[in-house]
């Protein structure tokens, strides 16, 4: 099954720890450099292949960048990989 939604939190301006609601998000930008993206991209395929092997439909099931990747930075945004739901 093929499924992708992308959602986002809106940094607030002067709080860079300030958390409003997700909202659904038409389009991504991701603004990085090609190490980064790379890496991001095995977070990513990480992810899947977990989420694979484990078949959860749980949408508290899910993956922190921040939390998996020694180089996150606070100044990053975090990327989290949630299950999809049936």
């Amino acid at each position: 099954m093929n499924f992708l939604k992308a959602y986002g939190v809106l940094q607030t301006e002067g709080d860079a720890d300030a958390m409003g609601p997700p909202i659904e998000l038409a389009s991504i930008s991701l603004q990085a450099s090609p190490s980064v993206l790379r890496e991001l991209s095995n977070f990513l395929s990480h992810c899947a292949d977990r989420l694979e092997a484990s078949g959860s439909t749980d949408p508290m099931t899910h993956f922190h960048l921040q939390d998996e990747w020694g180089q996150w930075d606070l100044p990053f945004p975090d990327v989290i990989v949630v299950a999809p739901s049936k």
